[in-house]
């Protein structure tokens, strides 16, 4: 540099090129903020989903062991209802 010109020169391009870089930052902020947003929004609608499922399991939980005071053999690993061969005698609805 030989002269205030030129140094104003550089001093000005170096300016510019942070006022860039401070408005890339302030965007990658707000889509931050923004993601934030949505995972907050995602984790309510996993957890309310995860509740549901959890109902789900303790309403198949509580018809299988209906169907089995019912004389129904109930596999635990699988839908399959077979009926019982006999009614049992303590049963009242035989």
């Amino acid at each position: 540099m030989h002269t205030i010109q030129e140094a104003q020169g550089f001093l000005d391009v170096a300016q510019d090129i942070r006022a860039e870089r401070a408005a890339e930052l302030a965007v990658i902020e707000q889509q931050l903020e923004q993601c934030k947003k949505e995972l907050r929004i995602l984790e309510s609608k996993m957890l309310a989903a995860r509740g549901r499922v959890v109902d789900a399991d303790m309403g198949i939980a509580a018809m299988r062991l209906l169907m089995k005071e019912k004389g129904f053999i109930v596999d635990k690993d699988s839908y399959v209802l077979q009926p019982p061969e006999e009614r049992l005698p303590n049963n009242p609805d035989s």
